[in-house]
């Protein structure tokens, strides 16, 4: 996948799904535009060195006004990748996010419906518990070997966002591994 030279904001860029879809980006030849919030964050950030990436602190992403600064800074946008957020363990009967997950899948197949005509291809990756150090310290009883690694979802992340992708629009794309 050829990303050089194209534009693209990765919210969460600084995590470690983020980290791996930044390093991704990197090696196909995008520049990188990542938001910050979290200062530990990007002293951690292996790639807040490079010379592609540009890391803008903000102090939110729920104000609307401040996301759209910091997108007017982006010159020519190519992509727009969100992986910001986290997981939090519980039983379904004690959550909420089931009617959260239902609404990111309508407000995607909404939004690639509406935005198909110019062009712009919107999709969701739903990924089960990834393969991180922050997962594995919090359920260290659990087999690791089955969650999906972070670069194998970055990968299908970088596919649907990547000029490659003339087709798939609307879609939440499952990338459970084998958990």
């Amino acid at each position: 996948m050829d990303y050089r030279d194209h534009h693209v904001v990765v919210t969460g860029g600084t995590g470690a799904l983020g980290s791996a879809v930044i390093a991704a980006l990197l090696e196909q030849g995008a520049i990188c535009h990542v938001p910050t919030i979290d200062k530990r964050e990007v002293e951690r950030f292996p790639h807040r060195s490079h010379d592609r990436v540009r890391l803008v602190e903000i102090s939110t992403l729920a104000d609307e006004g401040e996301v759209a600064r910091f997108h007017a800074t982006v010159p020519h946008l190519w992509a727009s990748i969100h992986i910001a957020g986290g997981f939090a363990m519980a039983p379904l009967a004690e959550t909420t996010k089931a009617a959260l997950m239902a609404g990111v899948a309508a407000l995607t197949e909404a939004l690639a419906q509406e935005v198909a005509a110019d062009g712009i291809l919107v999709n969701a990756v739903a990924p089960s518990i990834l393969d991180t150090p922050a997962n594995r310290q919090a359920m260290p009883k659990a087999d690791h070997a089955l969650w999906p690694k972070v670069e194998e979802v970055a990968a299908t992340i970088l596919f649907l966002a990547s000029p490659e992708n003339k087709v798939t629009r609307g879609a939440i794309v499952p990338v459970y591994g084998r958990s």
